[in-house]
């Protein structure tokens, strides 16, 4: 086995692996985010504020969950709101 090789393969892989993605973020992709950074945020008293009232700077509606955030009174479970204006 040569080693000097192997190395040399190695260094290439994890150039390729830093090298940032230039492909396009697709609805998906950026779903996928939207609904990670929600779940992280969930427990921020901020997070909360913004999923009772629907107030959103993102171009789906949000959509507010039953339970301890449920949102109105009157709001059901996977109510969706508008985005605000």
């Amino acid at each position: 086995m040569d080693v000097e090789r192997t190395i040399n393969e190695i260094e290439q892989l994890r150039e390729m692996f830093e090298a940032p993605d230039i492909r396009p973020l697709t609805a998906s992709d950026i779903s996928a985010a939207n609904r990670r950074h929600d779940e992280q945020l969930a427990h921020s008293p901020w997070f909360q504020l913004w999923q009772r009232y629907g107030l959103c700077c993102r171009t789906e509606s949000p959509t507010v969950r039953s339970g301890a955030n449920a949102g109105p009174a009157n709001a059901g479970p996977d109510t969706t709101f508008p985005a605000a204006p």
